[in-house]
């Protein structure tokens, strides 16, 4: 059964423009993500690291991460709200 739902998918994923998009929107987030993690970290694996400084040093990262997100977020909200001002004037 599982086999005929792939087919039928791959069947219309070649097909359908909207779904090839919307798969490729989901795949070009995933690489803008890891593009952002070595920038965050650089290119440096983790493989000298001990289990447990590996897992310290992923959360460092995810924590540096949603830092920067959430400042990118919060300028984007000031921006947007100096731009409503400037409609209402």
């Amino acid at each position: 059964m599982g086999r005929l739902f792939r087919t039928i998918y791959i069947l219309r994923y070649v097909d359908d423009p909207e779904i090839r998009a919307s798969v490729e929107a989901v795949l070009a987030n995933g690489e803008h993500g890891n593009v952002f993690s070595r920038a965050v970290m650089g290119n440096e694996p983790y493989r000298w690291l001990t289990q447990r400084e590996q897992l310290i040093a992923e959360g460092c990262k995810r924590l540096i991460m949603n830092a920067i997100s959430y400042y990118n977020h919060l300028l984007m909200l000031k921006i947007l709200a100096q731009c409503k001002k400037g409609r209402k004037s």
